[in-house]
């Protein structure tokens, strides 16, 4: 990754961007375009930078073969065998921008407005060496002072949020989610150990999201994008129900493939996501190889091995993903559909009026038309909520089940 970040630093003009820095508006920022440049071009900037480090000539001149040895090595551990794991850096960096924590400091009551202790367990690097397999989810037998619903009060805030997204939209709200939501691993507790295992360790859930324009929210404002939307549709009642606050993290950048993004994961949304979203299908075509390379590296790189979101539901992809859960190497990812996939092209015409709340201005971006990005392929502000209740709906799934969980806190999950 330091090749990687270093390069990004000399794209810059060689200005300073300090590790773990996430950009505030995507669109703005700089790519991280390091690809395989002629080798001149990537031997003068390594050499720009020794000089402001001071190392000499002579050194410099062995670094840009020390560049491609490096990068060749990572895209071998990126393709290796999934089921082997690295242990990586357990110092989880911090992101300093694009970065919503959500924290309630209301008391745990069943009364939450929408919209506006576990863990798994990691075993040792020996371990690791003869076990080609996933780690049993368990429950940890100790709790800490953390707000719990009780039971009733969890079936108050779980029966409002769902009547919230049945109102949003009507009639459609079942096929909706039929459509738009493929559940990939299939193992919830999963899910919900990894919403434990943060709240025995008296920390933020955090979800990730990478991706292109899309993720980012052009033509919409940058909290209207659909990561912060769920952050908050999902927050509050994960807050209320198990005292978890959630952090949600935006690192979309427009027009910059997961590759080589994939191998700098860790500059771009810190290294210690529990669930990590791909958006990249608009450029990507129709390919499986980017992704998997993506989920490959993200699940070596980063030490929580996070829950894969994709955010497409193309065939190949999923059909992919898929196999990599019945060998047992991917417990808990979904893929999910957004307008194509969820949406005839007549299907509003056919809803009759009035429209649903979720499907009214539909066409209309969030930002004044003078804002940049207000194209035919970028999501508008209703696509983008949508696409979050989608989410939304799993993970009230996967808090519930956590719930329930933490009520038994002396029960095996294997």
């Amino acid at each position: 990754q330091e090749p990687c970040f270093r390069a990004l630093e000399w794209r810059r003009g060689h200005g300073t961007v300090p590790r773990g820095e996430v950009r505030q508006s995507a669109e703005h920022s700089v790519s991280c375009s390091f690809r395989f440049v002629p080798m001149m071009r990537a031997g003068d900037a390594l050499r720009g930078i020794s000089r402001r480090r001071g190392t000499s000539n002579a050194a410099s001149s062995f670094l840009p073969v020390f560049l491609l040895v490096a990068v060749v090595v990572a895209a071998m551990l990126g393709t290796g065998a999934m089921s082997v794991y690295l242990t990586g850096n357990s110092n989880h960096n911090s992101v300093s921008a694009n970065r919503h924590h959500h924290k309630n400091n209301s008391p745990s009551t069943g009364n939450v407005r929408v919209g506006g202790e576990a863990a798994l367990s990691r075993p040792s690097p020996a371990h690791d060496q003869h076990h080609h397999h996933e780690p049993a989810v368990v429950v940890a037998t100790t709790t800490k002072d953390t707000a719990l619903a009780s039971k009733e009060e969890a079936e108050e805030i779980l029966r409002g949020v769902r009547a919230a997204f049945a109102d949003r939209y009507g009639s459609y709200s079942s096929t909706l989610l039929e459509r738009g939501l493929e559940d990939l691993g299939g193992d919830l507790d999963a899910t919900a150990a990894r919403v434990l295992r943060a709240r025995a360790e008296g920390r933020p859930f955090v979800m990730a999201f990478a991706g292109y324009s899309t993720t980012v929210g052009r033509g919409n404002f940058f909290n209207q994008s659909f990561p912060f939307e769920l952050e908050r549709i999902l927050g509050p009642p994960m807050e209320s129900l198990l005292g978890v606050s959630l952090e949600v993290r935006n690192g979309g950048i427009g027009g910059i493939p997961s590759f080589p993004y994939g191998f700098c994961l860790e500059h771009f949304v810190g290294s210690d996501p529990d669930v990590l979203s791909w958006d990249y299908g608009m450029n990507e075509g129709k390919s499986p190889f980017a992704m998997e390379a993506f989920v490959r590296q993200a699940t070596q790189q980063l030490p929580n091995r996070p829950m894969i979101i994709m955010q497409n539901k193309n065939h190949k992809r999923v059909k992919l993903l898929r196999e990599y859960a019945q060998k047992g190497l991917l417990l808990d990812a979904i893929a999910v559909g957004h307008k194509e996939s969820v949406l005839d092209d007549h299907t509003l015409e056919e809803m009759g009026l009035p429209l649903p709340p979720g499907f009214r201005d539909w066409d209309e971006f969030g930002a004044p038309q003078s804002c940049p990005g207000r194209n035919a392929w970028h999501p508008k502000k209703q696509e983008h909520s949508m696409i979050a209740w989608i989410m939304a709906m799993h993970f009230f799934r996967v808090l519930e089940r956590a719930h329930e969980l933490a009520l038994e806190p002396h029960q095996d999950i294997l």
